[in-house]
């Protein structure tokens, strides 16, 4: 068994040398630049790819923090507007308030100054 290994193992070796001798084809040589190439520019078209991937991602962040802050600010202002509408409401029942009672009070004084006789004028017209 140590014997076939040992075998293998030199034959291995030996098929190993013996391709190691000969050059490779011109065409092999021409298509290995090829593909070193090709592999260049693919890696240049990912690296494209990738910085137009993190910037496109870096937009995505900015819309979504800008979307967040306009929620925000948009909560504040209707709070701040619904205080104003409520305090608008508010003064606009107690003008209203106002506004009756001094009709009342213009109603039941009404008779009153309507019978009196209107006020003699002292001045130079006055005989």
């Amino acid at each position: 068994m140590r014997g076939r290994l040992l075998g293998v193992a030199i034959w291995a070796l030996g098929l190993g040398g013996l391709t190691g001798c000969f050059s490779p084809p011109p065409e092999a040589v021409a298509r290995l630049e090829e593909v070193k190439q090709q592999g260049q520019q693919l890696e240049v078209a990912a690296d494209g790819l990738e910085e137009r991937f993190l910037g496109n991602q870096e937009k995505v962040h900015l819309w979504r923090e800008l979307r967040e802050r306009h929620q925000h600010v948009s909560a504040v202002v209707v709070q701040n507007h619904t205080s104003h509408v409520e305090d608008m409401a508010r003064l606009a029942a107690a003008q209203q308030e106002k506004a009756r009672k001094l009709n009342r009070s213009f109603a039941s004084a009404g008779p009153f100054l309507s019978s009196a006789a209107p006020p003699k004028r002292a001045g130079l017209n006055a005989r």
